[in-house]
């Protein structure tokens, strides 16, 4: 499998946010172990390393009045040119050079 299993990021806008920041906010928690067990669920951990939560909608009464005011007037779309990025060199923090101490 490429990447790290243990380096699970969720990352979600809208109300993929919201269950984004769900997800974050309820790994290993104790009061789903109950239903887990009923379901039949393997007895592993469901905590993640991380939570990219943009603009969750969280508040459903207010969901399209937020929107109207944050995306009012955006007409336009670009796209970022990710082609640099290298995932190994960004997860492996040992291949990063500490920096050295000053002799005096």
């Amino acid at each position: 499998m490429p990447g790290d299993a243990k380096k699970i990021i969720s990352n979600g806008t809208s109300a993929g946010g919201a269950l984004s920041a769900l997800l974050g906010a309820s790994g290993d928690s104790n009061d789903y172990t109950d239903y887990l067990k009923q379901a039949g669920a393997a007895e592993a951990s469901d905590a993640i390393f991380a939570v990219s939560a943009y603009c969750p909608i969280t508040n459903l009464e207010n969901a399209d009045s937020a929107y109207e005011w944050e995306f009012n007037g955006v007409n336009e779309y670009s796209r970022m040119d990710m082609s640099r990025l290298n995932a190994n060199s960004y997860n492996d923090r040992s291949q990063v050079e500490k920096p050295k101490l000053k002799e005096h």
